[in-house]
């Protein structure tokens, strides 16, 4: 039985409410530090404070959930003020109908941010802004199939000087089995088209284009297994001022299961083809497992361990990087408003070229506010 009725934007109250809106406030103030700034060989590292205060505005007692959150992240470093960014974001997420044990039929994402990337691909930091947004609906659904459709276009403009504009637009269909209200399983196609434009007009632009045919699923697979998947076939073809084809797989993957009561285990992967900022191509492998457990009275610990390799085919020749780290998190609620939060990261690259080989550890202390 469906029931499209919301309660409270959150448990913890709100900061204004109306019969039909809510409006909560998510703030985090936190300290940290960084011993790699650049991610390249024998790079510095500096300690700095951070602050993000949010404000989400969500839709109450409707069929449709309509959540709209704006934030600004301001970053000050201790002695490298040169830096210091300011980097705000809009997030708009709709889903219809509304409940949050059955897939809605019509989803639709929009995302603006400015951000400061710290990318190990070129050793460098990189001011940018994202524009992302995406869909996925049902366009004829029966009892036990669903023909379902999806699209999405992405920009993403690196602002740092020599760098590019990465742009791609993807469309595809998928025919599932519904197997229950809480699992979909099937087989689809999508098409990908992909541009990467340089900042300086007199290098060649290069394009990409991608055929692939998956197979895809999401929800409940075991009673304490859940998540999604999409693995297949990618036929990619660049052009431009990078010439190259091949046939691999791509995917994505995100499982979790609650092992025991209080521990759980999160797999996430993924291998896809696209730009580097700098505008070579490239195909990109992540593979990470992790461990939450829940132990005391509201104490969360998760340690994780992370895997990228990145192949990369650049005018003349390639290069192929592999990075292993590991991360823990150590969280506790203090009460339904109030958290705190320790985070440790540690990375290392190895490359042919030596200014990609880099060792990099970042330590970060937060504390979160909601009202």
């Amino acid at each position: 039985m469906l029931c499209f009725s919301s309660t409270a934007a959150v448990s913890f109250g709100s900061i204004w409410e109306s019969p039909d809106w809510a409006l909560t406030s998510v703030d985090e103030v936190g300290i940290g530090y960084d011993s790699n700034l650049y991610a390249r060989h024998d790079g510095d590292g500096d300690g700095y404070i951070e602050l993000d205060p949010g404000l989400l505005l969500k839709r109450l007692k409707s069929f449709t959930d309509l959540e709209i959150t704006f934030s600004v992240k301001s970053t000050d470093y201790f002695t490298r003020s040169d830096l210091n960014s300011f980097d705000p974001s809009l997030d708009i997420e709709l889903r219809y109908p509304y409940d949050e044990f059955v897939f809605p039929t019509q989803q639709f994402d929009v995302r603006a941010s400015r951000s400061t990337i710290v990318d190990g691909d070129i050793g460098g930091r990189l001011r940018a802004q994202d524009l992302t947004t995406g869909w996925i609906g049902n366009i004829v659904a029966s009892e036990k199939t669903i023909l379902q459709g999806r699209a999405s276009v992405d920009q993403t403009d690196y602002l740092t000087k020599g760098f590019s504009t990465n742009e791609f637009a993807t469309a595809g269909l998928t025919l599932a089995y519904v197997a229950n209200e809480n699992l979909e399983v099937g087989a689809g196609y999508d098409y990908k088209y992909a541009t990467s434009q340089p900042q300086d007009s007199a290098i060649p632009e290069t394009n990409l284009s991608q055929n692939i045919l998956s197979v895809r699923g999401r929800g409940d697979f075991l009673p304490k297994v859940s998540g999604f998947f999409s693995a297949g076939v990618a036929d990619s073809a660049y052009s431009g001022d990078v010439s190259q084809s091949y046939l691999d797989l791509e995917g994505d993957l995100g499982i979790v299961w609650q092992a025991t009561e209080r521990g759980k285990f999160t797999l996430k992967a993924n291998r896809q083809s696209y730009f580097s900022p700098d505008g070579s191509a490239y195909l990109t492998t992540t593979f990470g497992p992790e461990w939450t457990e829940e132990f005391a009275t509201e104490y969360f610990a998760t340690l994780g361990i992370d895997f990228l390799q990145t192949l990369n085919h650049f005018s003349i020749g390639s290069r192929t990087d592999h990075a292993y780290g590991g991360h823990f998190e150590l969280t506790h609620s203090l009460s339904e408003r109030y958290s705190a939060a320790l985070t440790v990261r540690y990375i290392t690259q190895n490359s042919p070229q030596l200014v990609y080989n880099y060792n990099r550890a970042t330590v970060y202390a937060s504390f979160v506010a909601k009202f």
